[in-house]
């Protein structure tokens, strides 16, 4: 999300590349101040086309709350296997979590064949578990942050490949998957963070990308579109505020995006980010710094 990471490496002191990057906050853990998924949470908001009712209060997900900062939480289509990035190994690096079941907790596992020496952040992965996309820092880019791509095959990662037709100068960043065959990201190539997509044409290879427009005039950042396309969740500044989350709704997939709503329900005094939507649409993971570091988080519709 949009000042996180910058704040947050800043304060360590971590290296960024040659790029802004975003989401992750310093400041005192206070974990224990927050619900965890599971309590009972009041305070809907944000109705959800396919669920009966509205998101509750989203709780922590505790067994990927560390003494360190998480966040961008994406998952497979069964919500059986995840990626987020994380600081609990001293640095910003990609962690696979799984479980055999949603009534499991999630099991980590740091993806040592993405990481670098650089900061690895933001990946998204494939609604079937066959394709990461993430940026990173590391040498070798355009400049600023890049979006890189690896194929996963028989649970093994296939070295990853720099996404050039997407880059630019300045910072590329925040991927999500819709399918295999468009890609949502963020870059600041014009100034300010803005949405862009480009559709995937194959391994590594995608067409140009395009602004979405119709929801620009902030920072805006974290985009989230359903798995239909038609809904768009992201974390923007317009209201004034640190980055609160916002939905906006399409009739088809050549329509703009319209109907823009501020989800006040899950919005905090701090700053709030969408990271992955359900298939059904009755569940949204987010990440809050509102503890005091970034965490992941899980909000319910019925």
């Amino acid at each position: 999300m949009r000042a996180f990471l910058l704040l947050f490496l800043l304060g360590l002191g971590l290296p960024i590349g040659c790029g802004r990057v975003d989401f992750a906050l310093a400041g005192m853990e206070r974990v224990g101040d927050a619900p965890t998924a599971g309590d009972d949470g009041a305070g809907p908001d944000g109705a959800l086309a396919g669920c009966t009712g509205a998101f509750a209060d989203p709780m922590l997900i505790p067994e990927l709350v560390s003494g360190q900062s998480e966040a961008t939480f994406r998952l497979t289509a069964d919500e059986l296997t995840g990626v987020l990035w994380s600081t609990r190994g001293g640095v910003i690096d990609l962690y696979l979590a799984e479980r055999p079941d949603r009534a499991t907790p999630f099991a980590l596992s740091a993806l040592t064949t993405l990481n670098s020496t650089a900061n690895e952040f933001d990946p998204s992965i494939a609604a079937d578990g066959s394709l990461i996309v993430f940026a990173s820092g590391r040498p070798g880019g355009d400049g600023g942050l890049d979006l890189y791509e690896s194929i996963v095959n028989n649970n093994s990662f296939a070295a990853p490949v720099r996404l050039a037709t997407l880059g630019s100068s300045a910072d590329d960043h925040q991927p999500y998957l819709r399918g295999l065959g468009e890609l949502y990201f963020v870059s600041t190539r014009t100034g300010l963070p803005r949405i862009y997509r480009a559709t995937r044409t194959g391994p590594g290879a995608y067409q140009a990308p395009t602004l979405v427009s119709e929801i620009g005039g902030a920072e805006e950042s974290d985009p989230v579109p359903t798995a239909d396309g038609l809904t768009l969740y992201w974390s923007s500044t317009r209201g004034g505020d640190a980055g609160n989350v916002y939905r906006a709704t399409r009739a088809s997939l050549s329509d703009p995006f319209a109907d823009v709503v501020e989800l006040g329900g899950l919005t905090s005094t701090s700053i709030d980010a969408p990271s992955w939507i359900s298939v059904d649409g009755c569940r949204l993971y987010m990440s809050s710094d509102r503890s005091g570091q970034p965490h992941v988080y899980l909000a319910t519709s019925p």
